[in-house]
């Protein structure tokens, strides 16, 4: 997931637009201070992540708190990761309408009902890309029919993901 949008990196490091990264930060603030403590906890992130950042439950369902978690620590969310993933659910929050309109037209032309928890097979996305027409970017389709290890099969999560690697989604935040 890191090499998502490859317009917010920078030399092969992350970079979090400062407005961004200003929201975040006064998430976190406020956060601890409705808290009392200095630390987001793993257990507190997805909750965190809904009432702070008002991240949609379609995204939430795909987020993974132990991506999170402070090395040497077992419970202690890192902050690096957590810029760079409140950003990433952020740009796809503002982005869900678009990202929802794209799957349900992905999952209607293989005659399956829309819903964010479906997934689409290796066999799905070669019939997928038989079916599409010239104007379709050959990128989009190498995307999908890149299958990453043992996962075989692309989710909504990841269907957002191929949308932003082919910059398909608005990446400015304001």
């Amino acid at each position: 997931m890191a090499t998502a949008f490859h317009g917010m990196f920078t030399g092969g490091r992350y970079t979090v637009p400062q407005k961004m990264e200003d929201f975040l930060l006064d998430a976190f603030t406020k956060y601890c201070e409705d808290n009392s403590t200095e630390d987001l906890l793993i257990k507190d992130v997805k909750p965190f992540f809904k009432q702070y950042l008002r991240i949609s439950d379609k995204l939430l369902h795909f987020l993974q708190p132990h991506d999170f978690i402070l090395k040497g620590t077992t419970e202690v969310v890192d902050f690096e990761r957590y810029l760079y993933q409140g950003g990433l659910f952020l740009i796809l929050n503002q982005n869900l309408d678009l990202i929802q309109d794209n799957w349900k037209l992905v999952l209607n032309s293989l005659g399956r009902k829309p819903s964010y928890k479906e997934r689409l097979t290796f066999p799905d996305v070669q019939k997928l890309a038989a079916s599409l027409n010239q104007d379709t970017p050959q990128s989009t389709v190498a995307d999908m029919l890149t299958l990453q290890g043992d996962k075989q099969y692309i989710n909504f999560f990841d269907f957002a993901l191929i949308l932003g690697r082919v910059g398909e989604l608005n990446m400015k935040w304001d």
